[in-house]
């Protein structure tokens, strides 16, 4: 902040914080996968039974000896966080399948009945979606996190906050546009980027989505494929407009 004229506050903003989240969660949100329903229904149907809860671990540590940590609850207004949430579903991926498609039927005859239920049965017999969740987790350890976490520290940044905001906006475009078309260009020089014109965009071997996310590409068929790299382009289509405007 500083004095304007009439000894009023220097507008220098947004808060930077806020807008990098936001551009996170637009660019998930805008997608028809709709990542946030998932981890509500996840989330939602131990919360309202706390024997499903006691039940699941029960059946984890028949699995899993090493387990020890049950799923958070997700809270829409707590993206920030949301990066261990995926990377706890990640990780107990097979036990959440065989508990959900295996386990439950048998011991619970009426759990057919239960929408939420039929609902998560559905995605995890989505293979897209466990590579969706790969890419979900690249993106927020790599271009989010780092700056969430520096733009919460207790010390005064306003004075490297456009660098910072211009170094985001670069990664991000870097993640999917070609290289040739961002070098050596300033802050405002980015913003009139083509970014959403496929032809400014990298080959689908070039798309930064991580290795773990590459790795479980192979589990599709080529039109699934086709169609997570569409949303691919999507997502960071929409995270790069939610922070330019």
């Amino acid at each position: 902040t500083g004095f304007a004229v009439g000894k009023g506050l220097v507008t220098i903003g947004s808060c930077p914080l806020h807008a990098i989240q936001n551009a996170f969660m637009n660019g998930f949100t805008a997608s028809k996968w709709q990542i946030e329903d998932i981890l509500y229904d996840f989330s939602f149907f131990f919360a309202q039974s706390s024997a499903r809860s006691q039940d699941y671990l029960k059946v984890t540590e028949t699995i899993d000896e090493g387990f020890d940590r049950f799923l958070k609850q997700f809270v829409v207004p707590r993206w920030i966080e949301i990066g261990s949430i995926i990377e706890r579903i990640i990780r107990q991926w097979p036990i959440l399948i065989d508990y959900f498609i295996t386990y439950l039927p048998k011991v619970n005859k009426t759990i057919a009945t239960n929408d939420r239920w039929r609902r998560i049965k559905d995605l995890l017999e989505r293979k897209q979606i466990f590579v969706l969740f790969h890419f979900f987790q690249y993106l927020y350890k790599h271009p989010f996190w780092k700056r969430l976490v520096w733009l919460q520290k207790q010390k005064i940044i306003v004075h490297i906050l456009y660098e910072e905001c211009t170094d985001f906006l670069r990664n991000v475009l870097q993640c999917f546009v070609k290289d040739d078309l961002l070098i050596n260009k300033t802050g405002k020089q980015l913003l009139t980027v083509q970014f959403d014109v496929q032809l400014n965009q990298k080959l689908e071997s070039k798309i930064e989505i991580g290795d773990s996310t590459r790795l479980a590409l192979n589990e599709l068929s080529a039109n699934d494929r086709n169609v997570f790299f569409k949303d691919v382009r999507d997502i960071y289509i929409m995270i790069t407009v939610s922070f330019s405007i």
